[in-house]
């Protein structure tokens, strides 16, 4: 097994850059704009090509989350982003916005 030792540990990490970390809610709406879902996922599908969003991730366990998205911009920007989302007017979903950091090399297979 390969040592890790602090002062890499230290140099990955003064590397990290800022994302924003989208957590998607079922809303108030959610059960009554399921016709909404198609419009949803073009949005995210723009936000892909665009580079801004760059992780999807649908979850699939009932509960209140629905989602989780890793953005490629400010907090701020992944707000109005997200707000501009139809099924977030809709109040098919509502959004939390996390401030977050990733290491350069991190990736999903």
């Amino acid at each position: 097994m390969t040592e890790i030792t602090q002062e890499a540990i230290m140099a990955a990490v003064s590397t990290a850059k800022p994302f924003a970390l989208v957590i998607l809610k079922k809303g108030p709406n959610y059960e009554s704009t399921g016709n909404l879902q198609i419009e949803h996922l073009k949005h995210i599908f723009t936000m892909r090509s665009e580079g801004q969003q760059l992780v999807t991730l649908p979850v699939t366990d009932s509960g209140e989350i629905a989602g989780i998205g890793l953005m490629a911009t400010s907090k701020e920007e992944a707000i109005a982003l997200t707000a501009a989302d139809p099924g977030v007017i809709a109040g098919r979903f509502t959004f939390e916005v996390m401030s977050c950091m990733g290491m350069p090399g991190d990736s999903v297979r």
